[in-house]
Parts: structure tokens; C-alpha cells; sequence
């Protein structure tokens, strides 16, 4: 159960050996929405390239590989990095602020590690958790949260670009367990082996059953909701009965076919007050509006003109759209051939 910010200041006070010790200089906070592209802003305007193996690699193939969870920036990312203690579900609680008494005492080094990193001052984030590091930054008003902000309008759009990018790494992450870390987040490595091995298994007879091949974008989309179901719905539904599992499938595709969709947004204004710097999604990306790229250049304390930055984000924005319409435009026979399975 989520708790009050005053409650979780009380909780962390009593029970953490490093409440408010960490003597932190300026931190850039990027925060946004699966996405909605935070860890491509990042990633570009501090001038680095992770992924190196993707930098020749067409734009588009890139967006459709694109890594969210970079450990370099991603808050979840550095929680993973330094996790010796706590397990999948442990991590997605501290991300989403499930916090108690003894969550906090059993990872309080897991949580000060990777706010007292020193590889840089840059994070990035689309989990409400980092309001923890108020707990553990002693300069916790040194920190800067750039927050790209979503209109209702959009959630459609941003929702759908989000299970088409990381639907496709939730497939890779299964399909490689065995393998490296290098091909297998930390988050997926953590999970039970045997869940592992069935949610790929179920994706993949989802995916042949309707012929969906592996180079289409409902094949992200199509992962990352069958994922979703699994991990978070009622497990032995998937298990035991195929056709209500194939009706949960349909009825979240309905749901984003007729835009039924919306994202949380945490009330950042209350927690951060002054820190919050808002950027308008529509303006930074439709727009490539240059007094917001010049704003972005100024924090990430960038090395390139703004012509530079507001050409690779259209880039970025144009193939973005070619996702978003490639999806829409298969939504409608993805479904048409859901119901045939469930109608057999």
C-alpha cells in the first residue's frame, strides 16, 4: 500500500543509516513516460552514445531496439546495477513507492549506492520511486527534474510508442536468458526462471498462432501486452485457459484502438515545488521548439549548436510517427484474428 511523502520521511528517518548523508552536488533528473523519449533527450544532449552497437544502425532499426534502462542514467537502471539484496518484486515496489519498515532495512545500502553514485550527475527516470533520493541527498534542492509533460491528447500516441519500442527487448530478454547480461536486463534476470521460460513460451504461440512476424511492430506491441497480463494479472488464468487469455490479448488491443488509454503522472509540482523545470512533449518534439533546446542545452551543459539537436529530434519525432501509423494501421487485423482463435 502507498503511503503519504510525510509518511515515508518518517519511515526513512527511523530506520535508514543514511537519512540525508549523502553531500550531493547538482543533479539533472530527466522524467517522463514510457515512451514519451526521455532516455533518447538524455542521451543526446550529454553528447554520449550507449549503445554503441546500434550507433550505424538506421534511426528507425534504432527506435525499435531502443534501450529505456540504461544503467549509465536510468534510476531503475542503477537500482539493477547495484542490487545484491532484492529480488523482481522488491525493485518494482521501491520504483512504484510500495515502501515499509522493513523494505527500508533490508535494502538501505541498495538505495544509497545508487544515489551516491559517482559516474555522473545525470539521471533519468520514469518511475515515481525517485522521490526516495529526498531521503538520502543531503542537497536534495540541488536537484533538477526536467519532467516532459504528456497532454491528454497524446496519451494514445505515447502509450502505443511505448509497447512498440520495449516489446521486443521484453522477447529478447526471454529468448536469452541463458546468455550474457549483455543481452538480458537486470530486471529480467532477477525474475523466476520458470515464468521466464512460459511468458516466452505463451508470446510465441500468440505470435505464430496469428501470424505475427517478429519484423512488425504488433509484434513489440503484442509482447509487451502478454508480459504485461502475465506479471501483473491473475497468473492462473494463462495458465489454465487459453481462450480467456486470448480475451485479455483483444481486449487490451480494443482498448488502444479506440484510444481507451492514459498514463499516471505523479504530482511532481507538490514534491519537487521550485526544482521542476516542464517541457511540453508537443513543443520539444512536434515543435523542435529551440527556446526549450536552448533551456536543454543549458542544463545538460551540451558541446553542439541547437540545429544539431532540434534536427536529430525531428529525426527522431519523424520515424516516431512511421511507428505510431504502422500500428494503428495493423491494430484492426491484429484483432480480426484474435477473435478467430477464440471463435475456433
Amino acid at each position: 500500500m502507498k503511503i503519504t511523502f510525510e509518511e515515508m520521511d518518517k519511515l526513512f528517518k527511523k530506520n535508514s543509516k543514511y537519512y540525508k548523508k549523502i553531500n550531493n552536488n547538482d543533479i539533472i533528473a530527466t522524467r517522463w513516460n514510457c515512451g514519451a523519449g526521455g532516455e533518447f533527450i538524455t542521451g543526446l544532449f550529454i553528447d554520449r552514445n550507449y549503445h554503441a552497437d546500434m550507433s550505424n544502425r538506421p534511426i528507425g532499426q534504432q527506435l525499435k531496439n531502443n534501450q529505456y534502462y540504461s544503467n549509465n542514467t536510468s534510476f531503475e537502471g542503477r537500482l539493477y546495477k547495484y542490487n545484491t539484496t532484492a529480488n523482481y518484486s522488491t525493485i518494482q515496489d521501491i520504483l512504484h513507492l510500495n515502501i515499509s519498515e522493513e523494505m527500508i532495512k533490508k535494502h538501505d545500502n541498495l538505495l544509497y549506492k545508487t544515489f551516491n553514485s559517482a559516474e555522473d550527475k545525470f539521471f533519468s527516470l520514469h518511475h515515481d520511486g525517485f522521490i526516495i533520493s529526498k531521503f538520502y541527498l543531503k542537497n536534495s534542492e540541488k536537484i533538477k527534474i526536467i519532467d516532459i509533460d504528456i497532454s491528454y491528447d497524446l496519451n494514445y500516441y505515447i502509450d502505443i510508442l511505448c509497447m512498440a519500442k520495449t516489446g521486443t527487448q521484453v522477447y529478447d530478454a526471454y529468448l536469452n536468458i541463458n546468455q550474457s547480461e549483455i543481452f538480458v536486463p537486470r530486471r529480467h534476470r532477477l525474475m523466476d526462471r520458470k515464468q521466464h521460460q512460459y511468458i516466452f513460451n505463451v508470446i510465441d504461440e500468440m505470435h505464430q498462432t496469428i501470424n505475427i512476424s517478429k519484423s512488425t511492430v504488433m509484434f513489440g506491441v503484442l509482447s509487451q501486452i502478454i508480459n504485461w497480463l502475465i506479471l501483473h494479472e491473475n497468473p492462473p488464468l494463462f495458465y489454465n485457459n487459453k481462450i480467456q487469455f486470448f480475451e485479455a490479448v483483444k481486449t487490451n488491443l480494443t482498448n488502444l484502438l479506440n484510444n481507451d488509454t492514459g498514463s499516471d503522472i505523479m504530482d511532481l509540482k507538490t514534491i519537487w515545488k521550485d526544482q521542476l523545470y516542464t517541457v511540453s512533449y508537443k513543443d520539444l518534439f512536434f515543435n523542435q521548439d529551440i527556446t526549450i533546446i536552448k533551456d536543454l542545452i543549458n542544463f545538460y551543459e551540451s558541446t553542439k549548436e541547437p540545429n544539431y539537436y532540434k534536427t536529430q529530434i525531428k529525426k527522431y519525432h519523424t520515424e516516431n510517427l512511421k511507428l505510431v501509423n504502422e500500428v494503428k494501421k495493423e491494430l484492426p487485423t491484429t484483432i480480426k484474428n484474435i477473435e478467430k482463435e477464440i471463435q475456433k
